[in-house]
């Protein structure tokens, strides 16, 4: 059984658990009924919140993204726009995923699992972490082309590190890539 949060409600406890199954073994796997199991709840409420597989996946989705850039804004808001707020993304990123692969990453690599509607969600959350990356290195003086190469080389090879890293759960690749962007 999962831990309860005392200010979570049942819908936002079904997200998160969710979440982080998708993170840990994939679309595939996720069942409303080992979701309703571990929070010790029926598997029809589950499906109170969420009809259908795509409706959960879709609000999964929606937050993650929404959280990400939140907690992005939130941790470089203070810092000088350019090399500190990158390798902020990259600290955020290895302390909120810890072992696991990326929400957006996992359904990107199983798309033909996942809805349309679900893909958009999870395009336009790379999109934007792309033009973040880009906007970040633009500020630490690369040209144009270069940060739009440079943001998706950054990019996939997070997205690749955390991947691999997934099979050990732990951050060593992703540790690596912090120190290569730290001499960029």
């Amino acid at each position: 059984m999962s831990k309860k949060h005392p200010r979570m409600g049942k819908k936002e406890e079904i997200l998160t658990l969710a979440n982080r199954e998708l993170q840990e073994k994939g679309v595939s796997s996720l069942s409303f009924r080992e979701l309703a199991a571990r929070l010790d709840i029926k598997s029809s409420s589950v499906h109170y919140y969420f009809p259908a597989k795509d409706d959960l996946i879709e609000e999964v989705a929606r937050n993650y993204a929404a959280a990400t850039f939140a907690a992005l804004r939130e941790r470089t808001a203070k810092l000088k726009p350019g090399k500190a707020r990158l390798e902020e993304l990259l600290a955020l990123i290895e302390e909120k995923l810890e072992g696991r692969q990326c929400t957006a990453g996992i359904l990107a690599a199983e798309s033909a699992q996942i809805s349309t509607a679900a893909r958009k969600i999870v395009s336009s959350f790379f999109g934007a972490m792309g033009d973040w990356i880009r906007t970040e290195l633009r500020a630490m003086g690369k040209s144009e082309k270069e940060a739009k190469t440079l943001s998706f080389v950054l990019l996939s090879a997070v997205e690749g590190c955390l991947m691999i890293d997934s099979l050990g759960k732990k951050n060593l690749h992703l540790k690596e890539l912090r120190e290569f962007t730290a001499g960029l």
